[in-house]
């Protein structure tokens, strides 16, 4: 009797084990746009709105409101990284108004949208605030930035393409 207790025990045991469901993987942040509210265990693949900026870029650099000078336009590389520090920014190497890494908030509604705020730069003796807004449909990039010198509001066309 004491050996059919001890079988029975145990297939009641294998039964219970065997039964075990596979747990859910999936992006358990829900701040990425693929965000999976049936996972339970994070599989690494989140995506964010920012990804979409990622990147190599070609610019075109246009200014064009400063008055009594020709319009300027010239070409530049530029690079999209993550933002270590949020999930919602990203860092645009070699801006061309800096010259310096610039950090920028992506913003999702119906289109998807760069913000950079405003930012105070110090060029030679120049020294000059700029912020801007852009909008991103497929691979490009268009900003209109605003450039202000002591009396002087500058507007600045920023157009780059995904490489």
């Amino acid at each position: 009797m004491k050996l059919y207790n001890i079988i029975l025990i145990l297939s009641v045991f294998t039964i219970i084990a065997s039964c075990k469901k596979d747990s859910v993987k999936g992006c358990l942040d829900n701040l990425a746009s693929n965000y999976d509210s049936n996972a339970v265990e994070d599989n690494g693949t989140c995506i964010y709105e920012r990804d979409k900026f990622l990147g190599n870029w070609s610019g075109l650099l246009t200014n064009t409101n400063n008055p009594g000078t020709p319009d300027t336009i010239f070409n530049f590389p530029i690079s999209i990284v993550v933002n270590p520090n949020s999930k919602n920014e990203v860092i645009i190497n070699d801006f061309p108004v800096s010259g310096a890494p610039t950090s920028a908030s992506v913003n999702s509604s119906n289109r998807f949208a760069l913000v950079l705020p405003k930012q105070n730069i110090t060029s030679g003796l120049d020294s000059f605030g700029v912020s801007g807004i852009g909008q991103v449909s497929d691979d490009q990039i268009v900003f209109i930035l605003l450039k202000e010198l002591p009396g002087i509001l500058d507007t600045i066309s920023l157009s780059a393409v995904k490489q």
